[in-house]
């Protein structure tokens, strides 16, 4: 199953199962979204999922911003060529992934995470970013097989969820670009 990335029609609404066999038959990258709800956020998130060929966005149904308009706009054209899922409980949809052979990527500031530049992630995996103000919930970090942090200077010791989006994906994907070579 392949998507033609250069459509112009919204991104479709697919199952959880269209969107593992996408990123089976893909690059092997999915991003979850574990209750972000700022419009402008989603929309940088499917900018940068679009930018670093993710394969699908999941998020949650009632407890995540949909695409609304601004998130759209914000997207610049990502949330029409990212394919998504809305899910109704993350944590289940995430196990429903591992038994697919996914491995689960959570980024946290929290204990227990190693530095992005230190860890492998075997593909197929799911690169989850937490909300805006609490990250990841505990039961979706403890879905996760490896949590990474971004280090940073003492100066700022966070970025928003959707920089922070754009910068784990730009460092799956070099690594990617270095293993082909």
């Amino acid at each position: 199953m392949s998507r033609d990335r250069t459509s112009p029609n919204p991104s479709p609404d697919v199952s959880l199962d269209e969107a593992a066999a996408l990123a089976l038959a893909g690059t092997g990258l999915i991003v979850a979204l574990d209750q972000v709800v700022d419009p402008h956020n989603v929309g940088a998130i499917f900018r940068a999922a679009a930018a670093f060929d993710v394969d699908a966005v999941v998020m949650h149904k009632d407890r995540s911003s949909p695409l609304t308009d601004a998130a759209r706009r914000v997207s610049q054209g990502g949330a029409d060529v990212v394919p998504h899922v809305s899910v109704t409980n993350l944590v289940r949809a995430l196990e429903k992934l591992k038994k697919q052979g996914f491995w689960i990527l959570g980024t946290t500031l929290g204990p227990g995470s190693s530095k992005l530049a230190e860890l492998e992630v075997p593909r197929p995996a799911v690169l989850v970013m937490g909300s805006e103000q609490k990250g990841l919930r505990r039961l979706v970090a403890e879905k996760c097989d490896l949590l990474a942090t971004i280090p940073m200077s003492e100066k700022m010791q966070s970025l928003n969820v959707s920089q922070a989006a754009a910068v784990t994906l730009y460092e799956l994907r070099r690594r990617d670009g270095e293993a082909g070579d």
